[in-house]
């Protein structure tokens, strides 16, 4: 029993022995609050599905991966409103709506509904990351209102989705290399010649290896 609803028994009691109808009365009202708000707070969370789903758990840095919320009140009990807090990693961006810094200092992504009995609602969004990396989205609080719109109950609910972004590969211009090979930057060491390039013959310098000697042109020139 609450102090609210204590206090309302003990006005009850007082303003029927002193025969005060307003305070008879008020104490009834204070009562059915508190016993509707007891309803609520008992049966609000029960059998109330919350799903996050991802279409995909990687991406590529600069895309965004498309998401959806759902809610259902599998119950008679309607519900004046119903809220769910995601926490999410620092870097995951929403593209529909903007997140917010929780009561404990993380980041929040906040949606709200109002529930029919046995009604479901599903939310598209779209996931996305300011950078390369691991990202988590979960766990969620969910808190509830009864008939009156006053909160009722929360709950912490281990609802955790987690996503990889990989870099983004971009086209690079070629690069332009100096041919080095023939010509006036001709190698020193055989180990550097291109033998696919076919320079002439010319008279043998020292250091020339000797692999590279032509038996023929020589013995022709003597």
């Amino acid at each position: 029993m609450t102090g609210t609803a204590f206090f309302a028994i003990l006005l009850l009691l007082g303003g029927t022995l002193l025969e005060v109808p307003v305070a008879v009365i008020l104490a009834i009202v204070v009562l059915l609050l508190e016993v509707v708000r007891a309803i609520w707070a008992r049966l609000g969370l029960g059998h109330l599905v919350y799903a996050r789903r991802l279409s995909r758990h990687r991406m590529t840095w600069g895309e965004e991966i498309p998401a959806t919320i759902e809610v259902w009140n599998r119950k008679r009990l309607p519900l004046a409103w119903v809220r769910a807090e995601d926490e999410a990693s620092a870097g995951v961006v929403i593209r529909e709506r903007a997140l917010v810094i929780g009561e404990r200092g993380q980041r929040v992504l906040g949606n709200a509904w109002t529930l029919a009995p046995f009604e479901r609602v599903i939310r598209p969004c779209h996931v996305g990351a300011e950078r390369r990396g691991v990202y988590e989205i979960g766990p969620v609080t969910l808190t509830v209102g009864d008939l009156f719109a006053r909160e009722a109950a929360h709950e912490d609910r281990a609802v955790v989705d987690r996503f990889l972004v990989r870099p983004r590969t971009v086209a690079t211009s070629p690069v332009h290399r100096r041919d080095t090979w023939g010509g006036q930057d001709r190698a020193r060491s055989g180990l550097s010649e291109d033998p696919s390039r076919f320079a002439g013959i010319r008279e043998y310098v020292p250091g020339d290896p000797i692999r590279r000697i032509h038996p023929r042109a020589s013995a022709r020139l003597g």
